[in-house]
């Protein structure tokens, strides 16, 4: 993250009391920097239940700011948005996920669950049980970074960081929470080891449904098998003049 956002995050974080009033002065990009922020830290897992949904408050109260300012911006600009809304990044909520994708079995803990990527579909399934649920790509939304952030967590851990990056993960640990039933999160801040780790274990299988071996192989895999690349095209048609397409192919916009 650059000097001025992190300046700018810090400058927005110190409160006066309980007087909120400075948010309003901040740019819409501004508003979207301390929300992220702000996401990332309500997943921490030392917090308490009452620190959460403080924190849940806070989002929503920044997220109604910055819809108030875009919608007052159209109607006195001669109903244009403002230039900086196309790169606000938005989570889905997860009172919205209701429609979306979700597992038929619930789990106790993230130890019960892996999540194996295929070809043209990824398997949640619970361990020791033959029971499982598929869901293509498309039915995720899994695509471009997202498979790409998965594919990392399948090692263990993640240490990049950006806003986008933030946002994203914030959107995969709701829908994986969702689609399970839990209320933690699969993927978390580890202070000590300064990244963030995966609780639940993620598998990658090649073209050929052969299993991955992330950390040893997957580097030496995407440079030299193409099949790798086919394996996350969903729409790829084999025969069609073996068209590959990398991760980076794919629009991340929903």
């Amino acid at each position: 993250m650059s000097k001025s956002k992190s300046l700018i995050r810090k400058d927005s974080m110190e409160l006066n009391g309980d007087d909120l009033s400075h948010l309003i002065t901040l740019e819409l990009s501004e508003l979207e920097s301390v929300r992220n922020k702000t996401i990332e830290d309500m997943y921490d897992p030392t917090l308490n239940e009452f620190q959460k949904r403080s924190l849940q408050w806070l989002i929503d109260y920044i997220e109604s700011l910055m819809f108030q300012k875009t919608g007052a911006y159209y109607v006195a600009n001669s109903f244009s948005l403002p230039s900086e809304s196309e790169n606000i990044i938005y989570s889905t909520s997860k009172k919205a996920l209701g429609k979306k994708p979700q597992c038929h079995f619930k789990i106790d803990e993230w130890s019960e669950l892996v999540i194996k990527v295929f070809r043209h579909d990824v398997k949640f399934e619970k361990v020791g049980t033959a029971t499982s649920n598929e869901f293509t790509f498309k039915q995720l939304g899994w695509r471009g970074q997202r498979l790409e952030i998965l594919r990392e967590f399948s090692v263990g851990i993640y240490k990049a960081s950006s806003d986008t990056i933030n946002s994203r993960i914030s959107e995969l640990n709701k829908q994986i929470s969702y689609m399970v039933g839990l209320n933690t999160v699969p993927f978390e801040y580890d202070r000590s080891k300064k990244c963030r780790i995966s609780n639940v274990k993620i598998e990658f299988y090649d073209a050929d449904e052969k299993f991955v071996d992330t950390k040893l192989k997957m580097d030496r895999f995407i440079m030299n098998d193409a099949n790798f690349h086919k394996s996350f095209d969903e729409g790829y048609v084999p025969n069609s003049n073996d068209r590959n397409m990398s991760l980076d192919d794919y629009d991340d916009e929903e």
